[in-house]
């Protein structure tokens, strides 16, 4: 018969409800004191149970807490070897606190205490879970005060803890942990196996809970759900883990695994396709992936974190022969920064002249420096702006300082957020300052253009033509405006985006004249650099080709009869009102067919050929003496 220890503890869950609506404490620094990793032979385990309430059912909250021991078994001592991490553990929909001992034993064996609870009722319900939780954690301090498990007392690794589930309570774990800042010391990591979303609204986000989410390092949670797992398909868990966007995570999509092995039992209803990995499979993959990971987050072990995060081959490459690996740590933090120092103060302004200078020290997380790691580690580093690189360097100097420099003549004015992302074996962090880039007022070009537009024509003027930017931004316009007294005989737009305006010569029409063009000026960026100038448009004359007015008529004449005359502007004109030029095979007089032809002062003169008669087709060119002729 299972015995239970018994604590009555019904005002605790009620501390909680009011705690986690209390501002942030200005604590939850990470306590660096870490434990190093279990490498010996595993640990037997012991295990006993929890009843928080037993005189009264309703209230009553059973966990079973399983603990690494000096021999395997029910209330058996606990190892001296500690003290030991922990793990909060949340059961699926159906299952008591006893429903996960395989996996529990798995990872008692190398070093930490899990204890768990049943499945909860309501798994995005984070006032009633963090009541919960509080329950549990509370049992586990009583268990460190030296209760419950013989051989506990200070035994316990009471600040290095983790949150993980199954199914839903995979779920409340992810959703839980933000909000747990009442304690000096939360949760440092979190897992999820096979986790089960089905009780969160689709529209939920982290405002909706019960106060401002905070996120606490290293911020990186691992989740395995198995390819043939039909209960929470890892698809649709994996797309509310990406749309809430929290804290990093490492999510593994194990083939072959099911969602029910990793509990101990399954009932007749809880029905999967056939797992092709065996229960005994299933846990002990879970088990080896999760161990690296807890030694990584919970003991600051930062040699495990490549086997922790599936990089068998070099930092940067994720693959497991077993699991298909999707990804994202860019938010995590691994490292911690210090010793910062700049050639100007945050939040400075900077002109388009100036270099700014940044040195930053790091150290892990359990304090190691460039100095302590192994030599073959990769450590790598940049400096960039959030809004891009913008010509900055990044060295590691000899002491492992990340050194940035950043010339500023071709970053945009405005405010601006520099990044320095350390990595050392794949895993980095962060540190960002924020600074102020001058502005440098625009130039507008000296001597003004003048805008020369043809004719007939149009003109596109290039803004850069007109004003620049020592800012490197582009100069756009805003406005335009005609402002003459013949503003009538122009158009004016901008086109391209403000980059460029168009003047057109607007009515169909032999005019000259000029007019004024006002531009009202901006270059891009968050600054308001603006400018106005007026520029002189002066309509040039074209010397348009002739064009054909009508048909030329047929030309009737009586054989050995008078001349007849005919006037070529009646059917071609020049535009400017330029004598025309006539040839008929390059000549303006001559003979062809019965009749003879001459050309003076835009009139044709035909005359009969004595004693000829018939007809002929001249064939003439007609032309201003500059442009293309035109065939009449």
């Amino acid at each position: 018969m299972n015995r239970r220890s018994v604590v009555c503890g019904p005002a605790l869950a009620l501390v909680l409800l009011v705690s986690l609506c209390a501002p942030i404490p200005s604590g939850a620094g990470e306590d660096t004191n870490f434990t190093p990793p279990h490498t010996d032979v595993d640990f037997p385990v012991g295990w006993t149970d929890i009843d928080t309430n037993p005189f009264n059912p309703a209230s009553n909250l059973e966990l079973r807490l399983v603990y690494p021991s000096m021999e395997d078994g029910e209330d058996t001592e606990m190892a001296g070897n500690g003290p030991f991490p922990w793990i909060a553990f949340f059961g699926d929909y159906g299952e008591a606190s006893d429903g996960y001992m395989l996996l529990a034993t798995a990872l008692a064996e190398r070093g930490y205490i899990i204890i768990s609870s049943g499945a909860l009722a309501d798994s995005s319900d984070i006032e009633a879970n963090g009541n919960t939780l509080s329950v549990m954690r509370e049992r586990v301090s009583q268990v460190n005060g030296g209760q419950h498990v013989q051989g506990g007392y200070e035994n316990v690794d009471f600040n290095h803890w983790a949150i993980a589930g199954h199914g839903t309570g995979g779920a409340a774990a992810y959703l839980l942990q933000p909000f747990l800042t009442v304690w000096d010391h939360p949760p440092r990591g979190v897992v999820g196996l096979g986790t089960d979303f089905q009780d969160l609204d689709d529209d939920w986000d982290w405002s909706d809970g019960p106060t401002t989410p905070r996120f606490f390092t290293p911020k990186a949670g691992l989740f395995l759900t198995g390819t043939v797992d039909e209960v929470a398909p890892a698809e649709e868990s994996l797309d509310r883990i990406k749309e809430l966007d929290g804290i990093g995570w490492h999510w593994m999509h194990v083939l072959g695994a099911d969602h029910h092995q990793f509990e101990d039992t399954r009932s007749i209803f809880e029905n999967e396709d056939d797992a092709a990995l065996t229960q005994e499979e299933q846990i002990a993959f879970a088990a080896d992936r999760i161990v690296p990971y807890l030694d990584t987050v919970l003991r600051g072990d930062h040699g495990q974190f490549r086997d922790a995060f599936n990089r068998p081959l070099d930092p940067y490459t994720v693959s497991h022969p077993q699991a298909y690996i999707e990804e994202d740590l860019t938010t995590s933090d691994w490292l911690r920064f210090q010793n910062e120092t700049s050639s100007h103060p945050p939040s400075s302004q900077l002109n388009g002249s100036e270099t700014l200078e940044v040195n930053l020290d790091w150290v892990l997380r359990n304090g190691q420096t460039f100095h302590d790691i192994p030599a073959e580690w990769d450590v790598r580093a940049t400096c960039a702006w959030r809004i891009g690189l913008h010509n900055a360097t990044t060295t590691v100097l000899a002491n492992g300082t990340v050194q940035c420099l950043l010339p500023m003549g071709s970053v945009p004015p405005g405010d601006h957020e520099l990044v320095v992302r350390v990595e050392v074996e794949g895993g980095g962090a962060e540190w960002t300052q924020p600074y102020k880039r001058e502005n440098t007022p625009m130039e507008l070009a000296v001597p003004e253009p003048t805008v020369y537009v043809p004719q007939h024509g149009q003109r596109t003027l290039n803004m850069s033509e007109v004003a620049s930017d020592p800012d490197g931004q582009i100069v756009r316009a805003t406005d335009v405006s005609l402002n003459c007294t013949d503003a009538m005989h122009f158009g004016a737009a901008i086109v391209e985006d403000g980059q460029a305006v168009r003047v057109i010569h607007a009515l169909e029409e032999e005019w000259l004249g000029e007019c004024i063009v006002d531009l009202d000026l901006r270059s891009d960026g968050e600054t308001d650099d603006v400018a106005t100038t007026s520029l002189r448009v002066v309509l040039t004359p074209v010397d348009d080709p002739v064009v054909r007015l009508a048909p030329v008529p047929i030309q009737q004449l009586t054989e050995d009869g008078e001349d007849r005359t005919f006037d070529l502007r009646e059917t071609v004109a020049d535009p400017e009102g330029a004598t025309l030029q006539f040839f008929v095979d390059g000549a303006a007089a001559g003979q062809q067919g019965p009749v003879a032809y001459a050309y003076a002062d835009n009139v044709l003169t035909l005359s009969p050929l004595p004693d000829a008669y018939g007809a002929t087709v001249l064939r003439a060119s007609v032309s201003d003496g500059t442009q293309a002729a035109l065939e009449v």
